[in-house]
């Protein structure tokens, strides 16, 4: 009984609030209140509107509630809190709010007065009665920061304006929007020319290191044609090799070679010329390994 008397005298207290407080009969009465201010700018802040509902009258899920909080604006959904005590049902919305926008500032004034326009409540009555309440809400004072007889901007374009006028700390708050001048440690133009001289380089690179490649490839292509027979092979060994370098180690031993493919066909008369010269004190001279594969050569022509 008592927690329904206290509810009770709230009802009747919000009844020098709401607008329509006159009609005593109303199965809904509104109290609404501010966190105490003064507030400042930025600072979040709690409005609640608490609807005392005579649920033998009117169902609490008819009600609806209407609020406005300019300048300010909701950090997020109101939260929603029902209790009973008999047939009375108190439904609570709780709004976290905050003003931190240009309309926010006090212009040459260290304060202002806030004061919200006056919320809502719609309902409608067991017999399908529609009707409405409104109730104010408390003033409050709004205390800015940077309050003062100096410039204070309302708009961005204030704001660029008077930069260069003012040091006004919330001016001090802003700064360029542009996004700064790009910085590199090198030119782009300079690294571009030095991608493209080493892209060249490491082309001249692979070019080199696949002419080997391309002799081997060359020398397969040649080495498709008929194959050779052992004294061709030998005469083709001393001819290289007398023109890399006559009297080598080279140079012998593919004289050597051609005396035996000589032994093993009818030119057996040219098989100490070829061993003398491989194998003399003297070393083999270009002229002699030249007339001996020269023989060699006619004697297989008269041969065949």
């Amino acid at each position: 009984m008592v927690k329904l008397a206290v509810l009770l005298g709230v009802g009747a207290a919000s009844l020098a609030v709401a607008s329509s407080a006159g009609a005593v009969d109303r199965p809904v009465n509104v109290v609404t209140t501010v966190s105490p201010g003064p507030h400042f700018f930025g600072d979040p802040i709690y409005t609640d509107v608490d609807v005392l509902i005579d649920t033998k009258r009117l169902d609490p899920k008819a009600v609806r509630v209407d609020t406005k909080f300019d300048p300010y604006m909701r950090l997020g959904p109101p939260q929603r809190l029902m209790s009973d005590d008999g047939s009375i049902t108190r439904l609570r919305y709780r709004y976290l709010l905050t003003c931190d926008t240009f309309t926010c500032l006090t212009g040459d004034k260290t304060e202002r007065t806030i004061h919200f326009v006056p919320a809502t409540i719609r309902y409608r009555d067991r017999h399908g009665k529609a009707a409405k309440l409104t109730a104010r809400w408390p003033r409050f004072r709004f205390v800015s920061r940077f309050g003062g007889p100096r410039y204070l901007p309302r708009t961005a374009a204030e704001v660029m304006r008077g930069v260069q006028y003012s040091s006004d700390p919330i001016i001090r708050l802003f700064t360029s929007i542009r996004a700064p001048s790009p910085s590199y440690r090198l030119s782009p133009i300079v690294l571009a020319a030095l991608l493209f001289a080493a892209a060249l380089a490491t082309l001249v690179g692979a070019g080199v290191l696949a002419r080997p490649l391309y002799a081997l490839l060359r020398q397969q292509d040649v080495a498709g044609g008929p194959e050779l027979t052992p004294l061709e092979q030998a005469l083709a060994a001393v001819d290289a090799a007398t023109r890399r370098q006559a009297g080598s180690a080279e140079h012998r031993e593919s004289l050597a070679w051609l005396g035996r493919e000589l032994r093993r066909t009818n030119l057996t008369e040219l098989v100490g010329r070829a061993r003398r010269l491989a194998w003399s004190e003297q070393a083999p001279t270009a002229d002699a390994s030249r007339q001996l594969t020269a023989d060699v050569e006619a004697g297989r022509r008269n041969g065949a």
